[in-house]
């Protein structure tokens, strides 16, 4: 067959003036953010919780009986991190992004057993980095589970840019003797060029680029087209001869006795299997994971609301306690179990002239964030500079008092700004506020609602206190 008329370049062009949602900004930054020693739990627990159909997904596979075995109840974004650990949350996010970005279309038939393939690679993969000790095991993982992302592009999307190219890719793939040459009769180029391209585009993962174009000696391109091989061979069955070739390539290659290889694949396949249950692929009919359904607007829930006081006390009582973790605890909160829209902490500057937007969960966008840069001096917006001297917790617009400030008002999306704010202080020295609101979705505010503001946010206020007391 001749090639296709679009080239890799024009695949690449066409994937992303489709802005292709791959990675939304919240997985994007949680695969960038987990992999460095200094970030913490709070600034990935702020992120997570930007994507509310990403939060709302996490918690049901946090809560499933492979990650959370002992039934004990994980209702906030900050337990579950605390419980299954930096590592466990990106992989999870990761897989729950690529699954929402490609699965569900039309395509959907062609594309989901390449996503358990790709999904059973990783794993596999991993536990060989594990086993060599080659590699960091979680880079790997990352490598392998989008080692295939320029054939699920193909496979999801390339009825739109390329009818012609991708029945002929569908095709390929079918044939007893397709593989990599029949992908490529099929596009006119290497199918892993394109993922390469995207990677570098959406600069997703520099173990993924070397995986693509490292040296043949490289752990991570050996490790990782190791997993995909045994993953596949063991996709045709323990006793295939194409689980014999497999082994014996990883007894030569990263010199790991073949038996002990072949226990740990059957072990990490079934392993596999039941994460991905837990995120809604049923992989033994191979069925697509049941579509997100649409978050609505935050609703007051009282049980939560009890277990986030639980998390507070359980925080705030330990010897040193961390005044983000408990930060971001109360902000989680005041969005998923107060019923605010969004909240946001705005910090001084450290000359003490102006108030930003430091961080932000819920309905809250970059733009909006972006905006949120005022004046604290006395005769700047002075309504801030009042606010950060009395110390004490406010609310503006219908039932309460108004805020005159015109650039401060339309932050908050009303005439007369309806919102809550509380200042934040270490000692006497006030460091900056919180505020939350229903601007997004103009839901009225209540006495009710300032009431459970307020005793999170004095939370907050408790956290940095004993920083300053320790």
């Amino acid at each position: 067959m001749s090639a296709a008329p679009l080239g890799v370049q024009g695949w690449v062009d066409a994937l992303i003036q489709r802005q292709l949602p791959i990675f939304s900004q919240t997985a994007t930054w949680v695969l960038a953010k987990t992999h460095g020693d200094m970030t913490s739990s709070h600034e990935v627990t702020q992120q997570i919780l930007r994507d509310a159909a990403m939060t709302s997904r996490l918690l049901k596979v946090a809560n499933s009986w492979h990650f959370n075995p002992g039934g004990q109840p994980i209702g906030t974004v900050s337990r579950a991190i605390v419980v299954l650990g930096f590592d466990t949350i990106r992989d999870i996010c990761l897989s729950i992004k690529l699954m929402e970005s490609f699965v569900g279309g039309a395509a959907t038939q062609h594309v989901l057993p390449e996503m358990v393939a790709s999904l059973q690679a990783a794993a596999q993969a991993r536990e060989l980095a594990r086993l060599a000790k080659r590699g960091a095991p979680e880079e790997i993982y990352i490598a392998a589970l989008l080692y295939r992302l320029g054939a699920l592009a193909v496979l999801a999307f390339g009825h739109e840019i390329d009818p012609v190219a991708h029945a002929a890719f569908v095709a390929a793939r079918s044939r007893q003797d397709g593989g990599e040459a029949a992908e490529y009769e099929a596009l006119g180029f290497d199918v892993r060029l394109l993922g390469d391209r995207l990677n570098r585009e959406w600069r997703l993962s520099e173990a993924l680029g070397e995986a693509f174009h490292g040296a043949p000696t490289s752990p991570v391109m050996t490790t990782v087209r190791l997993g995909h091989a045994l993953a596949a061979a063991m996709a045709e069955g323990s006793h295939a001869a194409a689980l014999d070739d497999a082994l014996g390539q990883i007894e030569r290659q990263l010199k790991l006795p073949r038996q002990t290889v072949r226990d740990r694949a059957l072990q990490t396949r079934t392993q596999a299997s039941r994460e991905m249950e837990a995120m809604g692929i049923h992989v033994a009919a191979v069925e697509p994971l049941v579509p997100a359904a649409a978050v609505p607007w935050p609703q007051p829930d009282a049980a939560l609301l009890m277990q986030v006081v639980q998390e507070l006390g359980q925080l705030l009582a330990e010897p040193r306690p961390n005044p983000n973790a408990v930060l971001a605890l109360c902000m989680e909160g005041m969005v998923r179990a107060v019923g605010l829209d969004r909240a946001v902490f705005a910090l001084l500057t450290s000359d003490r002239r102006r108030l930003r937007a430091k961080h932000a969960v819920g309905h809250a966008d970059d733009e909006a964030l972006r905006r949120f840069d005022f004046d604290a001096q006395p005769l700047g917006d002075a309504v801030l500079a009042r606010i950060l001297r009395e110390g004490r917790p406010r609310w503006f617009g219908a039932g309460g008092e108004d805020l005159a400030e015109g650039r401060v008002s339309a932050f908050l999306g009303y005439s007369g700004g309806k919102g809550m704010v509380m200042p934040l202080c270490v000692g006497p020295q006030p460091i900056g506020l919180l505020l939350a609101d229903r601007q997004p979705s103009g839901r009225p505010l209540d006495a009710a609602l300032f009431a459970q503001f307020q005793m999170l946010a004095q939370q907050a206020r408790l956290g940095f206190a004993l920083l300053k007391s320790g």
